[in-house]
């Protein structure tokens, strides 16, 4: 049977209130998990941080382009014993120093300007995939919320399906001891319990393999999981055609938008490094001082100070590299061939994932209606086994039968809600749609009240429990 987690004796149970007393007394809907996913993310920390690195690459392109203003100082001494023919030695302490301040202004450097526009592609290249970053982990964030709620839907049918065939068990054993029956019935029931029971298992530990998951994008563990309203509206109520899409896809898609960047980029490549062949002129202003106490050479100290002033104009043409300039215009004709295939492979890849989101969503919402028929079907078909053994016409084969198909087609139907929301985000991602709001439109389709994570303890910790007792 499932029993709460809070009760004492099971080790998943008792883990699992410990995450639960770390989280906030506030409700915590998707809408909360998604903005801490947002702030715990490490893997969308990294992606602002690439973006942050990219946005300086444009500001260092432009001061190749800017002037450049250093000033350098230099002192010498130098101290020694001199001989100068046939006189005495002489003590010489010299001592020099120059200042210069030089400005300097790039009058024509074409390779300068091409690497700035480069920049400005990396820039938007970086943009682009930073939006891609944020608009995944919105699809990692919703689809593992979805799958821990669904995961909570089997141990909740888990168990009502156990406690289901323990009665029906409880029943096949009491009609056997009046001889109403045999004892195959026990038989069957007790293997659909024992069957249910190893499901019911199953199903707990798939639910807390996505509750980890979760805390690991958000760094919360949740106490309860609000899952898709019964009267939450159609997907595809007001859901423009396809075509629209496809559009959009082509021209907002953010994997379009940064193979488009990339290519740019590229293109500004092949002419930077063609512009490294042309010539480049500077233009240097230089204010200088010379001043020394004399001469370690002569025999008389003269002191001198100078100051200069210089302007020139410096013609830089490079004639012969020993290749390496041709070597670089291949490699980046060589990477822009590449740029182009990249952004044919991220237009088809958007087309394909736009139709398979648009079909997917289409499948689903129609899933959906189809078993929410089954569901009202299936329960029929159970109560009516069950009255029909109670007077003879069904055995307990029906009702068993009757009980799983009905958990079967609940468990069917949480999964198709699940996957219609998924796929109306996805079509929302794969075409650059994917903002805070959609999530928050996605958060007002699930349940306002949630409902409280239970897992479902290991039968052999009570035989383990009860043994140390004794």
């Amino acid at each position: 049977m499932v029993r709460s987690l809070s009760k004492p004796g099971h080790r998943v149970g008792c883990l699992l209130a410990l995450w639960l007393a770390s989280a906030p007394a506030a409700a915590q809907n998707l809408q909360v998990f998604h903005d801490a996913a947002l702030a715990h993310d490490p893997q969308w920390r990294a992606a602002q941080h690439a973006l942050e690195a990219a946005r300086q690459r444009p500001g260092q392109a432009r001061s190749a382009l800017l002037p450049r203003l250093s000033y350098t100082e230099t002192r010498h001494d130098q101290r020694g014993v001199l001989r100068f023919a046939e006189e005495d030695p002489v003590n010489k302490d010299v001592e020099a120093r120059t200042r210069t301040l030089q400005l300097t202004q790039g009058l024509i450097r074409p390779e300068q300007w091409a690497a700035l526009r480069q920049a400005g592609a990396q820039a938007a290249q970086a943009a682009a995939q930073h939006e891609v970053a944020r608009q995944q982990l919105s699809v990692r964030l919703v689809q593992t919320y979805l799958d821990a709620w669904v995961a909570q839907e089997d141990v909740r049918l888990a168990a009502a399906q156990i406690k289901a065939f323990d009665a029906q068990l409880e029943l096949a054993r009491r009609n056997y001891r009046v001889g109403a029956t045999t004892i195959s019935d026990v038989h069957e029931a007790q293997a659909q319990r024992d069957l249910g029971q190893a499901q019911a298992m199953a199903a707990s530990s798939g639910l807390e393999s996505h509750l980890t998951e979760l805390q690991r994008l958000t760094g919360l563990m949740p106490a309860s999981l609000h899952g898709v309203r019964e009267d939450a509206p159609s997907p595809m109520q007001g859901l423009q055609p396809l075509p629209h899409w496809l559009g959009l896809a082509e021209q907002v898609q953010p994997e379009v938008l940064a193979a488009q960047a990339g290519l740019k980029a590229a293109e500004h490549e092949v002419q930077r490094q063609r512009a490294s062949w042309l010539p480049s002129v500077d233009l240097t202003l230089r204010k200088g001082t010379d001043r020394s106490s004399g001469s370690i050479t002569a025999p008389t100290d003269v002191a001198y100070r100078n100051r200069t002033t210089q302007t020139l104009v410096t013609l830089n043409w490079p004639l012969f590299e020993g290749g390496r300039s041709y070597y670089r215009l291949r490699e980046a004709a060589a990477s822009l061939g590449q740029a182009q295939a990249e952004l044919e492979l991220a237009l088809g890849q958007a087309s394909t994932a736009v139709r398979q989101a648009h079909a997917g969503l289409r499948s689903s919402t129609a899933q959906v209606r189809a078993l929410l028929s089954a569901r009202t079907s299936s329960l029929k078909a159970l109560e009516a086994s069950q009255v029909g053994y109670r007077i003879g016409t069904r055995i307990n084969l029906d009702v068993l039968n009757a009980q799983s198909q009905y958990a079967n087609v609940q468990r069917d139907l949480a999964r198709a809600r699940a996957d219609a929301l998924m796929h109306w985000m996805r079509l929302h991602a794969a075409t650059g749609q994917l903002g805070p709001q959609a999530v928050a439109v996605v958060n007002g389709w699930l349940e306002a009240q949630g409902q409280g994570v239970q897992l479902v303890p290991d039968p052999s910790e009570d035989i383990n429990t009860n043994q140390e007792q004794k």
